[in-house]
């Protein structure tokens, strides 16, 4: 920076000095034009070697003013070259430095651990949600080789990694997701999804990692899947009671023998199916779809509703509906519980409830 502000204050002179050269020039040509009839009538007696030795010496010194000239013209459209390219390369370290905080700020900003090695393996980058992930400080591990975050077992897998990336496949090779276990600071272990990228750059070759925490995920899958078994021994339980699970819009997950023997279907022909499927009349499936809503909205909603059969038989169904939603408040499901009803009596106004067919999952 102060080089470039002495050439700056270099260049505010350097007009006023082509100025004065040109001026020397121009007088020196005159003097130079006029220097035998100077050189007569100051020295008529002299002999005319002398003058001619006169004359040559004026010549001379003409020559080395146009050549301070010339190289004063010149040293002008150097600095001036250099004062661009000073200001270029200066504008262009100012936005790679905007895109290097830019970058650090989306890398620091990021829920999955960036980690970034060379090509032996050794940590280059370590953003805050490595640093929570794994319990290290970037300052702990920046300089370590990769391996400190894996367990002993599989650092032999990260070596043979890095060993097939060779020079020449560095910049070809397409993202790579892995598998892995992780290595905590307190040495407990989680399992992670580790996305590989290699970047060819001209600088040094280097290899980005993106680490995403899959503990959360497996204890859902874990949790999921005791839900299911859970349901499965309910459903297989319950011969007598018709129930249907059904997905968040509608269409049958679940269904146990009490709602085949019910709907005198199999299990195979009411997967997949819509509940309003079920309905006798198009009518009656179409106002199930209101009752849908209301589930979701209300957590409960119960809706009348004439069942067809295969074989053409109609039978008056109520169902209740109950929605089902995750840990995080998400609608995944209902619970559908069938109840059949007996026919209304001539001496009664409202139909007398048969015998129930369904019982709430939870």
């Amino acid at each position: 920076m102060a080089n470039a502000m002495r050439m700056v204050r270099l260049g505010r002179w350097q007009p006023w000095l082509l100025l004065g050269a040109a001026v020397a020039a121009t007088a020196l040509i005159a003097l130079l034009l006029s220097a035998p009839a100077v050189i007569s009538q100051a020295q008529p007696q002299a002999s005319t070697s002398s003058q001619t030795a006169l004359f040559w010496a004026i010549i001379a010194v003409a020559v080395l003013f146009v050549l301070a000239l010339l190289l004063a013209v010149i040293l002008q459209f150097s600095l001036l070259a250099r004062r661009r390219a000073m200001t270029l390369v200066a504008r262009l370290n100012k936005s790679l430095n905007q895109a290097e905080a830019a970058l650090r700020a989306v890398s620091e900003c990021s829920a999955d651990g960036i980690i970034t090695v060379d090509a032996s393996g050794r940590i280059l980058g370590f953003n805050r949600s490595a640093e929570r992930l794994f319990g290290f400080r970037a300052e702990d591990v920046l300089g370590q080789h990769a391996g400190v975050l894996l367990p002993e077992r599989h650092r032999g897998n990260l070596r043979q990694t890095l060993a097939e990336l060779d020079p020449l496949g560095w910049g070809h090779r397409a993202e790579q997701r892995h598998m892995i276990t992780g290595l905590r600071r307190d040495g407990r272990e989680l399992p992670l999804q580790l996305t590989l990228n290699a970047i060819d750059l001209a600088g040094p070759r280097r290899l980005v990692g993106v680490v995403h925490d899959l503990s959360e995920p497996q204890r859902q899958q874990r949790q999921l899947h005791e839900h299911e078994q859970r349901l499965s021994l309910l459903l297989s339980g319950t011969e007598s009671l018709g129930i249907l699970l059904l997905d968040a819009q509608g269409r049958v997950q679940h269904c146990n023998v009490g709602a085949e023997q019910l709907l005198a279907q199999t299990r195979e022909a009411l997967q997949g199916r819509h509940v309003a499927e079920l309905a006798a009349h198009e009518a009656d499936g179409e106002s199930l779809a209101p009752a849908l809503t209301q589930a979701a909205a209300d957590g409960r909603a119960e809706h009348p509703v004439l069942g067809l059969r295969p074989d053409g038989t109609r039978l008056p169904l109520h169902l209740s509906l109950q929605a089902l939603h995750d840990r995080d408040g998400r609608l995944f499901g209902f619970n559908g519980l069938l109840l059949t009803q007996a026919p209304a009596r001539a001496q009664d106004s409202a139909p007398s409830p048969g015998t129930v067919h369904a019982a709430s999952l939870f």
